[in-house]
């Protein structure tokens, strides 16, 4: 008679644990992506180790990609958008929201790619689909009618003076 309410509390308490290791793993692969263009590292296209990475933004999917990869594939679950903004008021202004790999309309070659050059504002937002354990039952975390839940994560920064010793060889 416990037994059914034993498992669902079990089955609610892993799928919670679940949820937040990936939403922190997530974190965390956006968070040293986003590193890579803040300190304005070249993202290097047609590595040899790596023949899908043909441009920057094909790079920076594949650096986020690398570490998410272990909760399945990226190519159905991955977004990215990097965006350049030239104040903050801009960024404040822009009410645009993430867009996920199921949203309407969504084409990864449609995402923006704007990694700015020094001292720029820069917003990178990814999302992840993830496949919950079970959906159906305990704390029912999916978002959509096929189980899964969009982990959206977004890191607002401003770009490091890289360059040379004044800092200026943009010509700001």
């Amino acid at each position: 008679m416990l037994a059914p309410v034993f498992f669902a509390l079990l089955f609610s308490i892993f799928e919670a644990g679940m949820y937040f290791y990936s939403v922190s793993v997530v974190e965390e692969a956006v968070s040293r992506a986003s590193r890579v263009i803040m300190t304005g590292q070249a993202l290097e296209a047609d590595d040899e180790q790596n023949p899908s990475c043909t441009s920057e933004k094909d790079c920076f999917y594949e650096e986020v990609c690398d570490v998410v990869s272990v909760f399945g594939g990226c190519q159905s679950r991955l977004s990215i958008d990097v965006t350049r903004f030239d104040s903050w008021d801009d960024l404040n202004n822009d009410l645009s929201e993430a867009s996920c790999v199921n949203s309407e309309g969504y084409s990864y070659s449609g995402q923006a790619f704007e990694r700015g050059v020094q001292r720029d504002i820069v917003r990178v937002r990814v999302c992840y689909l993830m496949n919950m354990v079970n959906p159906a039952l305990g704390l029912n975390l999916s978002q959509t009618e096929d189980g899964q839940r969009a982990l959206i994560t977004t890191h607002v920064f401003r770009n490091e003076p890289f360059g040379g010793a004044g800092g200026d060889d943009d010509g700001k």
